[in-house]
């Protein structure tokens, strides 16, 4: 497929016009846009498309999109899309502070949808390799979580974490659900925050993963998205009461002038 330059404007163009377009209206077009480039150096890019079957010549009026450039064109226009939306979701999750509680508890809801999706398609997809890697991991979050207070603890206990669910999402072999869920873990403050603030809230970091686990062991694709759902509200509830908790303390201390 063309690299999103001139070849992209071009076909873009020719896409958008009612009638052929010929050399002499591009090159117009694109000094409309900013772009530079001659009407001579413009019919050699045409005739390189349509060498390649993107473009179809009609008579002396111009070309026009052949099937194939249209296909291809579609698929670029999808790319540029999920690139921007991807760049939003990146800026969202980087314009606030990462010790901020009210974004954590967004980011978990959100969790929470991509995760339930994840699990009921790794229950359906996952292979014996992946089901025993994820084993290990849910082995090792449901045994070792509880008795990891000190600041490394916890960000190895993270880590763990990040490891079990996007091995999940790549065992759903749904590529768009495993980009998404791997890009939100890319906050590693953000990831270890969130669990400094369930120990706060008396998080039981000892459930729900072999319930999740176990689900998939059955190949029971609507338990393990119910298993994921209910260990994320957990989380997120456990959240919103600690939320509850800052907001009613931060009160008092505005109604005692401190």
């Amino acid at each position: 497929m063309m690299s999103k330059d001139i070849e992209y404007q071009i076909l873009s163009l020719i896409e958008n016009s009612d009638t052929p377009l010929g050399s002499n209206a591009l090159s117009a077009m694109l000094k409309n846009k900013g772009i530079n480039a001659s009407a001579p150096t413009i019919g050699r890019i045409l005739s390189v498309l349509e060498t390649q079957g993107y473009l179809t010549l009609i008579g002396k009026k111009g070309r026009i999109l052949s099937e194939s450039g249209k296909n291809t064109l579609s698929r670029m226009h999808l790319k540029e899309e999920l690139e921007n939306a991807a760049s939003d979701l990146v800026n969202i999750l980087t314009r606030s502070d990462s010790n901020d509680i009210r974004k954590l508890i967004d980011l978990m809801t959100a969790r929470k949808v991509l995760e339930k999706e994840a699990s009921y398609l790794a229950a359906l997809n996952a292979t014996d390799s992946e089901l025993n890697t994820i084993a290990t991991y849910a082995g090792i979050l449901d045994s070792v979580m509880k008795e990891s207070h000190t600041k490394t603890g916890l960000h190895h206990v993270a880590d763990m974490g990040r490891l079990f669910h996007e091995t999940i999402a790549k065992a759903s072999r749904n590529e768009i659900l495993y980009a998404i869920i791997h890009l939100i873990n890319q906050d590693i403050a953000a990831r270890d925050y969130l669990f400094i603030l369930l120990e706060k809230a008396n998080y039981s970091f000892n459930t729900g993963h072999m319930k999740i686990l176990n689900a998939m062991k059955r190949r029971n694709p609507d338990e393990a998205a119910a298993a994921a759902a209910e260990h994320l509200d957990v989380v997120v509830n456990a959240l919103l009461r600690l939320e509850a908790k800052y907001t009613a303390k931060n009160y008092q201390q505005a109604d005692s002038g401190i």
